[in-house]
């Protein structure tokens, strides 16, 4: 994931505790009545779950809902500072380019 939505953070965040509590794919998305790979989209963000899913899904998982979208925040902040370090890294890397285009111009190399 590149640009996670919302949504996206959120599946993360239930896949995660999914495999946390060891609940198959299968057996999670059969218990919630709906396909494996419905249920894998709305996992991935590709489909967005409503808040009837996310309560039923909360209960499947012995967890409150509060708390999934608090690790999905968690998530956020964490997805937020690797794109900051990655902008840095990028900003660094230019800068350095730039310096030894710079250099190799004053000696003529």
């Amino acid at each position: 994931m590149n640009c996670p939505h919302y949504a996206g953070i959120v599946g993360r965040a239930l896949r995660m505790r999914r495999e946390i509590v060891g609940i198959s794919l299968s057996a999670f998305a059969r218990e919630m009545g709906i396909t494996t790979s419905g249920w894998s989209r709305v996992e991935t963000g590709d489909t967005v779950m409503t808040v009837a899913q996310l309560s039923a899904a909360c209960h499947v998982l012995a967890v409150d809902p509060w708390q999934i979208i608090r690790h999905a925040d968690a998530l956020t902040k964490e997805l937020d500072g690797a794109a900051l370090s990655a902008g840095a890294r990028f900003a660094a890397s230019a800068i350095d380019s730039d310096r030894k285009k710079r250099s190799r111009a004053k000696t003529g190399t």
